[in-house]
């Protein structure tokens, strides 16, 4: 699966969903930590 590629809602739908195995949403979470540091 390709992060990079992901929209932020699409993202913010993966931590939010609850039947989503844990290792998706620590990648989620790891993805939008990264496009906010590249914000700064």
């Amino acid at each position: 699966m390709n992060w990079s590629k992901a929209t932020m809602k699409q993202l913010l739908i993966i931590l939010h969903f609850e039947d989503c195995p844990a290792c998706y949403k620590q990648m989620a979470l790891k993805e939008i930590q990264k496009r906010l540091e590249d914000l700064r």
